[in-house]
C-alpha cells in the first residue's frame, strides 16, 4: 500500500515466482554504525503473498535463518535483560487480552504531514498540504498548503480567528457573555427544547497551540473552504509534529506503546477508500472478510471525549441564552445521541515506515511460572495513505496464528507456542 506515485498499477504476485524449494538462500546483511552486524542465510516467504500493493490480501510474512554470529557480533548483543517471546497459536485467545496490546518497532518517530490535534471539529486530520506530498509517500519534508477565506497559508493561523467565530450563534452568544470570547473550553448551544444546535470552539488558538489549520483528508485533491463545525482543527503539539512543517530529522525510539484493535467494519471502510484512490480495479467482494480470509488486524488509539469538561446554554425563544448543567440528564442524552460531537476519535498510533515486520505483542502473567510472558500475535503489515498517525490511517497487522501451520512446517516446535493461557 501507499505507493501513490504508481498510479494504482499492481504488479506481479512475487509468491508464486519462487523455487518450490520455497526458498530464497541468498545471504543478505544490515550494517550498523558502518559495520557487518548478521548474515541471513536464508528466507522464506509464503507463497500466498502476492506483494506489497496486495498486502490487504494477507500471508505477508517471512522466515529468516540467521547465519552464526562471529566473535566480533557477540559484542554487539543487547544489554540488559533480553525475553524470548512466544508466538500465538490457533488455541490462544487474544480477545481475553485486549487492554494489554503494544507495538514495538524501527520505524521514524517524527512525520513531515501535520496534523490535528483531539480539541478541534476534525480530530487527528491531516492539515492541507503540497499536492507532491500525496505522491511522494515516504517524502521527508512536506510543510503545509491549506485554503481559508480565498487564501493559501503556509504555517497554522495562530492570530487569525477560526471560523468558529463567524458561526451566528456563537456570535449572539458571545455579546450576551462576554466572558466567553476567550473560552478555550467547547462551549455547545442547544435550542428551547434542549435539541442540540451548534458548538462554539475557541475564537484563537488556545494557549500553547501552534494555531489552527484547515484539513484535507488523504486522497482528496481538492481544496475546500471549512465552516464553524466542519474542515479545520488545531494543529498537534504531538512530539511527533515537531517538524511537520519543515525536514524532519530520523528519530528510531523502539519503546513498547499500547494500541487497540479497531471494529473490522472500520477498518474494511477505511481500506476501501484507499483501494478506491489507489487500486480502482480491487472490487468490495474482495476484502469483505479482512479478519477471515486474509487473516489481518487492524489497530490504533482510540480518544474518548469528556463532555463532563465542556460549557452549555440553552437559547430562548427571545434571544437571550441560559447556562446548562451537565448533570442535567436531558443534557446528556441530546450530547451522546443527538450531537454532531462524536464520543470517540481515533488515530493511526505511532506506527510509521520502517516498523514493517514489527511485533505485536500482549504481555501475559503466567501463574504457574510466576512471570510475565510476551506473545507475539501479529506482525505489522501495511498502512494505507502514508501519513502515519492520522485517523484515516490504520495499521494493518498480519496474524501470527493464521499462519501457524506454514510456520511450523518450517521450524516445528522449536519455537514457543503460546495456546490458551
Amino acid at each position: 500500500m501507499s505507493r501513490l506515485r504508481e498510479r494504482g498499477w499492481v504488479g506481479d504476485p512475487i509468491g508464486s515466482q519462487l523455487e518450490q524449494s520455497d526458498l530464497w538462500t541468498e545471504p543478505i546483511w544490515t550494517s550498523s554504525n558502518g559495520g557487518k552486524r548478521r548474515d541471513t542465510e536464508k528466507i522464506i516467504l509464503h507463497k500466498k503473498f502476492l506483494g506489497e500493493k496486495l498486502a490487504w490480501k494477507g500471508y505477508d510474512f517471512a522466515l529468516l535463518k540467521l547465519a552464526p554470529s562471529s566473535s566480533n557480533d557477540s559484542k554487539r548483543n543487547p544489554e540488559g535483560l533480553v525475553a524470548p517471546p512466544c508466538l500465538a497459536s490457533k488455541m490462544y485467545k487474544a480477545e481475553k487480552y485486549l487492554d494489554n496490546i503494544y507495538f514495538s518497532g524501527f520505524g521514524r518517530r517524527y512525520i513531515p504531514h501535520c496534523l490535528t490535534d483531539g480539541t478541534g471539529p476534525v480530530k487527528y486530520g491531516v492539515c492541507g498540504r503540497p499536492a507532491y506530498c500525496n505522491w511522494g509517500s515516504r517524502t521527508t519534508r512536506c510543510g503545509l498548503d491549506f485554503l481559508y477565506q480565498g487564501r493559501k497559508h503556509k504555517e497554522c493561523l495562530k492570530d487569525v480567528d477560526t471560523p468558529s467565530a463567524a458561526d451566528p450563534v456563537c456570535v449572539s452568544l458571545r455579546k450576551c457573555y462576554p466572558a466567553l470570547e476567550g473560552e478555550e473550553r467547547l462551549v455547545h448551544v442547544m435550542d428551547g427544547k434542549k435539541k442540540y444546535v451548534t458548538t462554539c470552539y475557541p475564537k484563537r488558538a488556545p494557549k500553547g497551540s501552534k494555531g489552527w489549520c484547515t484539513v484535507r483528508a488523504p486522497g482528496v485533491f481538492k481544496d475546500k473552504e471549512p465552516t464553524p463545525t466542519d474542515g479545520w482543527g488545531f494543529c498537534s503539539n504531538e512530539d511527533s509534529q515537531k517538524h511537520c512543517n519543515e525536514k524532519i530529522p530520523k528519530k528510531q525510539n523502539t519503546t513498547a506503546y499500547r494500541l487497540g484493535i479497531f471494529n473490522t467494519e472500520f477498518c474494511k471502510v477505511e481500506l476501501g477508500k484507499n483501494l478506491k484512490v489507489e487500486q480502482p480495479r480491487a472490487t468490495p467482494e474482495e476484502y469483505a472478510d479482512i479478519e477471515g480470509k486474509a487473516g489481518l488486524y487492524c489497530l490504533g488509539q482510540n480518544y474518548s471525549h469528556h463532555f463532563e469538561k465542556d460549557l452549555y446554554y440553552q437559547r430562548g425563544v427571545n434571544g437571550h441564552f441560559y447556562e446548562l448543567s451537565w448533570s442535567d440528564h436531558n443534557v446528556m442524552e441530546t450530547m451522546y445521541h443527538h450531537s454532531n460531537i462524536p464520543k470517540h476519535a481515533v488515530s493511526g498510533g505511532l506506527v510509521c515506515f520502517g516498523d514493517s515486520g514489527g511485533p505485536l505483542f500482549q504481555l501475559v502473567y503466567e501463574p504457574s511460572r510466576k512471570l510475565v510472558q510476551p506473545i507475539v500475535i501479529g506482525a505489522f503489515s501495511f498502512m494505507l495513505w502514508a501519513t502515519c498517525q492520522g485517523a484515516d490511517e490504520p495499521g494493518y497487522f498480519g496474524k501470527v496464528n493464521f499462519v501457524e501451520d506454514w510456520i511450523k512446517k518450517y521450524v516445528g516446535d522449536t519455537v514457543c507456542w503460546a495456546d490458551d493461557i
